[in-house]
């Protein structure tokens, strides 16, 4: 059964980014996404299920999986499955969207019961004043000394109500063009913990992508992307700081392995 029947699509969005794409590649990003979508989430990177998927070889399908990873399209996380940063984020803000709704029907239908009750109280204590001689009429207004001014605000709240406290900051991190708000930041940095100061290398992004206008509209990817091979690049050299044995300087290391390493750091994208 399909976790999401259906998501948002936007449309100039998906336009760009295909546009480097070839027709198969076009197609296999395209069903990739839409699996994701199905799931909720990340899919399971089995050769011979996608290649069935997507109708082609397991040979045909190694290019295809290559190219998109190449391109930063799809890309694996730390459990080795494919994911699409654009879809999880939008996945995720679905799911928040409908809690959102949710908790908001529950409090609509709330107060709509207590003004309701509240509404039948008043109408019973009219009547009754009335009925006793009592000067309160309907539309009459309050006497002041049953408001109170709330020391932090400006206006007047009856019975004391409290204004709601605003807001300190919009942004966790704020640059030239990336913006992210508390809950995307946290998440990235949970996502991307290899990286030591996520705050220091978010500026240097924003700095490289600031040059670039033609990626301003798509930068979330753009940056989840570069944050996600720098992820994997960290922690590549990490497992072969720990694997490797120690030497006294990098003279005494095998040239068989100085090689092995600086391969393995192209493949991460560290060096060209």
């Amino acid at each position: 059964m399909s976790v999401r029947p259906w998501h948002k699509r936007y449309h100039s969005d998906a336009l760009t980014g295909f546009r480097p794409l070839s027709l198969e590649e076009r197609g296999a990003y395209q069903t990739l996404l839409d699996m994701i979508y199905d799931t909720g989430g990340s899919i399971p990177d089995n050769e011979r299920y996608l290649a069935g998927a997507m109708n082609c070889t397991m040979g045909k399908w190694r290019k295809l999986r290559q190219s998109l990873i190449d391109q930063e399209k799809i890309a694996l996380d730390d459990d080795g499955r494919i994911m699409n940063f654009r879809a999880l984020d939008e996945l995720e803000k679905s799911e928040k969207q409908s809690e959102t709704l949710s908790k908001s029907g529950k409090k609509g239908a709330k107060k709509k019961k207590e003004l309701a009750k509240k509404t039948n109280e008043n109408s019973g204590s009219e009547e009754t004043g009335l009925k006793g001689g009592s000067s309160h009429i309907r539309g009459q207004k309050p006497d002041m000394d049953e408001l109170k001014i709330h020391p932090q605000g400006d206006g007047l709240f009856a019975d004391g109500q409290a204004e709601l406290d605003q807001p300190d900051s919009r942004y966790a991190f704020e640059g030239e063009v990336i913006r992210l708000n508390k809950r995307d930041f946290d998440k990235w940095q949970q996502r991307y913990h290899a990286i030591l100061d996520l705050n220091a290398y978010l500026g240097t992004l924003d700095d490289w992508i600031a040059d670039k206008p033609e990626k301003h509209s798509g930068w979330f990817h753009v940056i989840g992307g570069a944050l996600n091979k720098k992820h994997l690049a960290m922690l590549a050299e990490r497992q072969a700081a720990e694997a490797a044995p120690s030497y006294q300087s990098q003279r005494d290391i095998p040239e068989a392995e100085r090689e092995a390493i600086r391969l393995r750091l192209i493949e991460t994208g560290v060096l060209d």
